[in-house]
C-alpha cells in the first residue's frame, strides 16, 4: 500500500531500490513512455525520481554505463515506427524521409536529456510534485484523446506523425496507470502513479487541469464501453466534478 500523499514520500522497504546501471536506465527509458513525448512531463517525471526515489539517478559514477544501457533500450524503441510516433524534422518537409528517426536522432535526443539534467539551469522551473506530475501527464492525455482518430491521428501542435498506429488509439496514461493500477514495470513509477488519482492531488490541480481530467475520463468511457461501470474509473470522475470549482 502506498503511503498517503500527506505524508510525503517516506522511504519504505517497498521504495528501497538498488540503483544498479541497468535500473536507472531503465527509469530513463520508461520517463520517455510515460511522458509521451512531453519534455516539460518527462522532466518532472524524472526529478520525482531522483527526488524521492533515486537520488543517485543522475550522479556521476557509472554515468556513462547507465547512457550506454538508455541508449540501447531507448533506440530500438524510437527507431521502431510501429512503436512509437514520428516527429516530423523539420515538421513543414511532407516527405516520408522527414519523418523517420535515424540513430544520431535518437542519440542527440539521448544526449539532451542527460545535458539538461547536467546543467540544471535548464530545468529550474520544472518540479517533481505530484500536482504538477498529474497536471502534465493529462494535458498529455487530453491532447491525444481529442484529437480527431485519436492516437492514431496527426498532431500539428505537437508536430507529429503517426503512421502506423496498430495500439488503442483512446488509451490513456493517467487512466491505465493512476487509476485502473496496470504496472508500469517499475516499483518506483507504479508507486507515483498509483497516487496520481488521490483525493489530495484531484484537489490541488488547477480548474483547467480538472476540467482537462473530465475529458480524458469522458472520452476514456465513451472509447470503452466495457469499463463504463467501472468504479474506479467514476470514484475520480466523481472527486473531478466535486472539486471542479475549487
Amino acid at each position: 500500500m502506498s503511503a498517503p500523499y500527506e505524508a510525503g514520500f517516506e522511504a519504505g522497504p517497498e521504495r528501497v531500490s538498488i540503483a544498479t546501471p541497468q535500473h536507472r536506465a531503465n527509469i530513463i527509458f520508461l520517463s520517455y513512455r510515460l511522458s509521451q513525448g512531453g519534455i516539460g512531463t518527462q522532466n518532472r517525471l524524472l526529478l520525482c525520481m531522483e527526488d524521492n526515489y533515486l537520488p543517485e539517478l543522475f550522479a556521476d559514477e557509472q554515468l556513462d554505463e547507465v547512457k550506454r544501457l538508455a541508449w540501447d533500450m531507448i533506440g530500438p524503441f524510437f527507431l521502431n515506427q510501429k512503436l512509437h510516433p514520428a516527429t516530423a524534422i523539420p515538421w513543414e518537409d511532407d516527405s516520408p524521409e522527414a519523418a523517420v528517426k535515424t540513430d544520431q536522432l535518437v542519440t542527440n535526443e539521448l544526449a539532451g536529456l542527460f545535458d539538461r539534467f547536467d546543467d540544471r539551469d535548464q530545468i529550474r522551473t520544472f518540479t517533481g510534485d505530484l500536482a504538477g506530475i498529474a497536471q502534465s501527464v493529462i494535458a498529455m492525455d487530453a491532447d491525444y484523446l481529442n484529437r480527431p482518430s485519436g492516437r492514431a491521428g496527426n498532431s500539428a501542435n505537437l508536430k507529429i506523425v503517426v503512421s502506423p498506429y496498430a495500439r488503442d488509439p483512446y488509451d490513456s496514461i493517467f487512466v491505465r496507470y493512476s487509476i485502473l493500477g496496470v504496472s508500469t514495470k517499475s516499483v518506483e513509477f507504479d508507486d507515483m502513479f498509483s497516487q496520481l488519482a488521490s483525493e489530495y492531488v484531484v484537489k490541488e490541480l488547477d480548474p483547467i487541469a480538472r476540467k482537462q481530467m473530465g475529458s480524458v475520463l469522458d472520452m476514456y468511457l465513451q472509447t470503452h464501453p466495457d469499463l463504463r461501470g467501472d468504479q474506479r474509473i467514476l470514484r475520480v470522475k466523481s472527486l473531478c466534478e466535486e472539486h471542479q470549482d475549487g
